[in-house]
């Protein structure tokens, strides 16, 4: 027995040891494969988030492709006291439809700028903006051609390159070939997320060339000389001959196709906070048939569905993208209120406008 033991002891040892190796394999493989499911995850969290740090406040809601996409592209030069912008363009991208749309904008156009910062040239805006504090020169800029234009504005692009801007240009590069578009992301600093930018540049490679429209405001009958009291001249911008322009070219077809009513209701003291509401609404293609006041006073924006309307209206693009711009929370959680005039609304989709709206445009 004693000799049965002594050839076993070995045997058992061995037996031990390639046990211990594989379950120190197995916990190493383990290991590996939570490093590598942690650098998938950074990967496409990393993904989804801004390209590049700029002075903007988060975006709240990214782009999926298939609604218009909205920006303002620039180029970005740097100098001793700091950054400049120069070269504006707005770009609108509907991928659904196959068309792109860039308007030139001068610098020497006079915008009335939100915020309380009076009327100042297109081309000083960033920097004013970034001379405040704190810095909001991207803001600033989205801001204020979302106003002139009566449209959101989804995101900006800045271009790191020493010859003027041409986006026309620089898609039918990227349809020539793609590889190119990819690397116009190396010199381009943008609120997008990677994802966002790659989507952007694919699709609008896709655009053939006689779908694309491009309208430079300097030599269009938009724009006029406009003779300043200190006797230096602007650009004036008419209202209604850009809204026209807009109501063509820039309107998304599926929001005008659902044709749903939407109310717009001031929820403040502040008398008129609704005009600019209904304009980019009216510019966005849906129909706005009611402006009024509500009963209550708000101090949330909110977007609230007709529940007579049923399922269509909350599956609507109208929906989705007046709760992307007035109210993101309502595109969460669907929001209710107990407001009598919004309850009896005969529009599919009504839009409050709370304090949260003014202070959006009138604080800094």
């Amino acid at each position: 027995m004693w000799k049965k033991d002594q050839k076993e002891r070995p045997f058992n040892r061995e037996k031990r040891a390639r046990q211990n190796l594989k379950l120190a394999l197995i916990v190493l493989l383990a290991l590996g494969l939570l490093l590598t499911l942690g650098k998938v995850f950074q990967f496409f969290s990393e993904f989804q988030k801004p390209f590049y740090v700029l002075n903007t406040k988060p975006r709240e809601f990214s782009w999926d492709g298939s609604s218009v996409l909205n920006l303002v592209v620039a180029r970005f030069q740097k100098r001793p006291d700091g950054v400049e912008l120069e070269d504006f363009n707005f770009v609108s991208l509907n991928g659904e439809e196959g068309k792109i749309t860039i308007l030139k904008l001068s610098d020497e156009i006079l915008l009335e700028l939100p915020k309380n910062f009076g009327s100042w040239k297109l081309g000083s805006i960033y920097k004013l903006g970034q001379e405040n504090k704190p810095p909001m020169g991207e803001d600033l800029l989205k801001m204020s051609v979302s106003k002139m234009l009566a449209l959101p504005i989804d995101g900006i692009i800045e271009v790191d390159s020493d010859q003027p801007l041409d986006i026309e240009s620089e898609v039918n590069l990227w349809k020539s070939n793609l590889l190119t578009g990819f690397g116009f992301l190396t010199k381009i600093r943008t609120d997008l997320s990677l994802k966002e930018s790659m989507d952007f540049i694919n699709k609008a490679a896709k655009i053939r060339s006689d779908k694309i429209t491009s309208l430079d405001l300097f030599r269009s009958t938009i724009t006029q000389s406009k003779l300043l009291p200190d006797s230096s001249r602007v650009l004036g911008v008419d209202g209604v001959k850009l809204d026209t322009f807009t109501k063509q070219n820039l309107i998304d077809p599926v929001i005008s196709g659902e044709d749903l009513t939407v109310a717009v209701y001031n929820g403040t003291d502040h008398a008129g906070l609704t005009s600019e509401a209904v304009r980019l609404i009216n510019n966005l293609g849906a129909r706005v048939t009611i402006i009024t006041n509500t009963s209550g006073k708000f101090v949330k924006n909110g977007v609230f569905i007709n529940q007579s309307e049923g399922g269509e209206a909350k599956t609507s693009r109208t929906y989705k993208r007046l709760t992307e711009i007035f109210a993101l929370n309502c595109l969460k959680e669907e929001c209710k209120t107990a407001d009598s005039e919004v309850l009896n609304s005969r529009a599919a989709i009504s839009v409050v406008l709370g304090e949260e709206y003014f202070n959006y445009w009138s604080s800094r």
